[in-house]
């Protein structure tokens, strides 16, 4: 029988078929099934085989000559199961293991009334097994009686014909057969090309090799469907040169319906369902066996499309601040999830056409055709456009989206119109917790200078300084953190640093205190920042203030100024303002924070940082 999986990989299978027709018996017209002789020498050949008639098994394995390649593929398989399940001789293998076990299990030894005895005394004999005035050839025999009867009178002869008297069947296979990976076609082209693509597992050997359970691992991971067996390079032919080649597709529908060869119709052998897929940016495919022994590899070049070069994600908005009143007047049933949204970039130099490419993976959104980006410029996709352009007015986004963006975080894919994956992170909302409170969004560093391997690490990102982020616009500082100032420091300071408690150079000053101040947190002998104290004209009168460096546009840090009369209490006073902070162009900043009233005449001023 034949099996359609339609609506899925609209593949064809052959269904197994009289399973009961299994270990020796075979069907008989005499009692309109199958007699009680066990027969051992059925086999594959063309002449004397039962089921030789059969049309089906006519044109699928013997074909128009035999021996063919099914023919091939068949008794190769064959040699696979029978190394597998039988000893050469003996008793002690798996086939013989396994029925033991089976009859410790429906009737055990012990039982006084086991399952199998139950079964027995419930079914009679059926009224065809009892033909001929109970001349009956049928044994009625309980489990316990015909599984040895099986084991002696049909596995053991069994076993000597298929290792003895068969004679058409092959050699065994080397343990590492000498197969290559052939082409890779890792860019179909077109849009959403990406499920007509495949890579060839070519045979060059003289002999069938059977690679169920193999593996495939590198760019796609892929294990070989058992009974796939490649052809022998011997039943290649000038009109059919392909009959050694193994077409491994990762769409089955997608790669039928290729305009171009390989495609539907050619008679090419295929398996599909890798997980993953091929890239244009260069990768590699192993071959393992299924005792994980390394068979070949095929390594190709690099050849990104125009999106993996230039388009980035630059901003994820993932947690914003629930509507307003202002906002629930004009939409009463906005909820907070409408106002999310994704920015894209374009780092190259040349405009992009970005009809058909896809948000995926979290949210799902197809640009619309005729979607193009220019240089250097920004592109924003938001759950709902409506809602968006309430809270920024005059900034065009694409949009609805399908799905919404986890608070928790989640994955993101964005693919470019061939289907080639641009970008493929985790976003977390452990790499900034107060932007996430804050309703601030999430911004990369450097979107033109940051790998594309590094999307999915956390010092690469930081919350927006703006609350709700700056979706559309250029120039969009992100804020600084003490894990993005720790990655930043040169070698090998990222992994010595630490905590921000801790005191890496042993110079009193903890991390976060050089942090805070801009100071090296690795040089013990450096002097250390100090906070400039100033007389500052108020109207007719003076005040104190401490003048500082800092980080620019630190998002987690709070910087309070402490007045004391005797060095032992301090507090805080009840008003201050901050004078506004002064660029130092090396991504650093000069800070005023000042009193707003004349002080006594013996007054003591200290800087208090914390971490938020």
């Amino acid at each position: 029988y034949l099996f359609r999986d339609t609506g899925r990989t609209d593949e064809w299978r052959l269904l197994p078929w009289d399973v009961d027709l299994c270990f020796g018996h075979n069907w008989t017209g005499t009692y309109n099934y199958f007699d009680d002789a066990l027969k051992v020498n059925n086999d594959a050949s063309p002449t004397a085989a039962p089921g030789a008639g059969n049309t089906f098994f006519r044109f699928g394995y013997f074909g128009s000559t035999y021996p063919s390649a099914v023919s091939d593929m068949y008794l190769r398989r064959l040699r696979t199961l029978r190394d597998k399940f039988f000893a050469a001789s003996g008793t002690d293998d798996w086939m013989n293991r396994r029925f033991n076990e089976m009859l410790g299990l429906l009737d055990p030894a012990d039982a006084v009334k086991s399952d199998a005895d139950l079964d027995y005394a419930k079914w009679a004999a059926p009224s065809w097994m009892l033909a001929g005035s109970g001349n009956s050839p049928f044994r009625l025999n309980t489990v316990a009686q015909e599984i040895p009867r099986v084991l002696t009178d049909y596995m053991s002869t069994r076993r000597t014909y298929l290792f003895t008297t068969m004679t058409m069947m092959p050699a065994a296979q080397p343990a590492v057969p000498a197969l290559t990976i052939g082409p890779v076609d890792f860019n179909p082209g077109g849009v959403n090309s990406q499920n007509q693509e495949y890579f060839t597992v070519v045979n060059p050997t003289s002999l069938a090799i059977d690679v169920s359970d193999w593996k495939v691992s590198g760019a796609v991971d892929f294990v070989f469907p058992a009974g796939t067996v490649i052809p022998a390079a011997s039943r290649a032919t000038v009109t059919d040169p392909n009959r050694n080649k193994l077409y491994v597709a990762r769409d089955a529908k997608g790669f039928r319906g290729r305009s171009v060869s390989p495609r539907r119709g050619e008679k090419r052998f295929v398996v599909s369902g890798y997980s993953g897929q091929l890239s244009a940016r260069g990768e590699t495919l192993e071959l393992h066996t299924d005792k994980d022994a390394l068979v070949t590899s095929n390594t190709w070049a690099a050849a990104p499309t125009a999106g993996q070069d230039a388009l980035r994600v630059s901003e994820v908005h993932y947690a914003p601040l629930p509507p307003t009143t202002a906002e629930l007047d004009v939409l009463p049933f906005a909820v907070t999830s409408d106002f999310e949204f994704i920015e894209l970039v374009n780092t190259g130099a040349a405009t992009l056409d970005l009809g058909g490419a896809r948000l995926t993976e979290g949210v799902d959104f197809v640009l619309p055709a005729g979607t193009t980006l220019a240089a250097g410029q920004r592109l924003v996709i938001a759950a709902d456009p409506v809602a968006f352009s309430l809270r920024y007015p005059g900034v065009f986004a694409l949009g609805p989206w399908d799905g919404r963006l986890n608070n928790s975080g989640e994955r993101l894919q964005l693919l470019d119109p061939s289907g080639e994956s641009v970008i493929d992170f985790d976003f977390s909302p452990e790499w900034s917790p107060e932007g996430k409170e804050n309703g601030q969004s999430l911004v990369i560093l450097d979107a033109a200078a940051t790998p594309w391997t590094e999307w999915g690490l956390n010092t690469r990102w930081a919350a927006s300084v703006p609350v709700g982020g700056t979706p559309g616009r250029a120039g969009n500082e992100p804020g600084m953190t003490y894990e993005i100032w720790k990655a930043a420091l040169p070698a090998p300071g990222p992994a010595a640093v630490g905590l921000p408690e801790a005191d890496a150079d042993g110079d009193g000053r903890k991390n976060l205190l050089e942090y805070a101040l801009s100071q090296p947190p690795l040089d013990g002998g450096a002097a250390a920042a100090q906070a400039e104290v100033l007389l500052m004209p108020v109207g007719s009168a003076t005040v104190p203030a401490l003048r500082f460096r800092r980080p620019k546009n630190t998002t987690d840090l709070g910087y309070t100024l402490q007045i004391s009369s005797d060095l032992i209490e301090w507090s805080q006073p009840p008003a201050l303002t901050a004078a506004p902070p002064v660029d130092n162009g090396d991504g650093t900043e000069t800070l005023t924070l000042r009193l707003t009233t004349p002080s006594p005449p013996r007054l003591h001023l200290r800087l208090r940082v914390t971490k938020n």
